[in-house]
């Protein structure tokens, strides 16, 4: 990964990103209208492997799609490291749960390989999601889903259940 020639590369345009976007299979169900305010909300972000890319004890509200490489979700804990929840790959949004405590473990992003992602500014695909309920739907489930996963890697030991059947 060069960072240097990467941050030289030029931005893509708005019809470059909407079929980024379109890589996602959620997204790429929005209406032209939509897809077009989501293009102009959204930059790109380049990663490194091993590098951190979201972080529970970082407020940040914005929705990443995965566009190029793969990532592991991650709870991460002083005493027993990074315990994995999940791996996300192209075509991917990553939501982290904002309830997460900021002291003490905390639920990470990591680059398992060289990433590119689209960062989608959070007010614009709130405003989506309150006209869309397909898109809104979709979105509750899978921060369900990850919530649950999260909440049974908090459990006191000898209660830690399979997370693998969360599906």
């Amino acid at each position: 990964y060069d960072g240097v020639a990467a941050g030289a590369a030029q931005e893509p345009t708005v019809p470059e990103l909407r079929d980024l976007l379109a890589t996602s299979p959620l997204l790429g169900q929005l209406d032209d209208t939509e897809m077009d305010q989501l293009a102009n909300a959204s930059t790109v972000a380049r990663f490194a492997v091993g590098e951190l890319m979201l972080d529970s004890r970082v407020p940040n509200r914005d929705l990443l799609l995965l566009v190029e490489g793969n990532a592991q979700l991650v709870f991460s804990e002083r005493t027993n490291g990074d315990r994995p929840i999940g791996e996300v790959g192209p075509g991917e949004l990553i939501d982290l749960v904002t309830s997460v405590p900021r002291e003490g473990p905390t639920v990470a992003l990591r680059a398992l390989t060289d990433c590119e992602v689209l960062v989608i500014e959070s007010g614009v695909i709130a405003e989506i999601a309150s006209r869309n309920t397909a898109l809104a739907t979709a979105f509750n489930r899978m921060t369900g889903i990850r919530r649950r996963r999260i909440e049974r890697m908090t459990e006191p030991a000898g209660r830690v259940s399979n997370v693998e059947g969360d599906q």
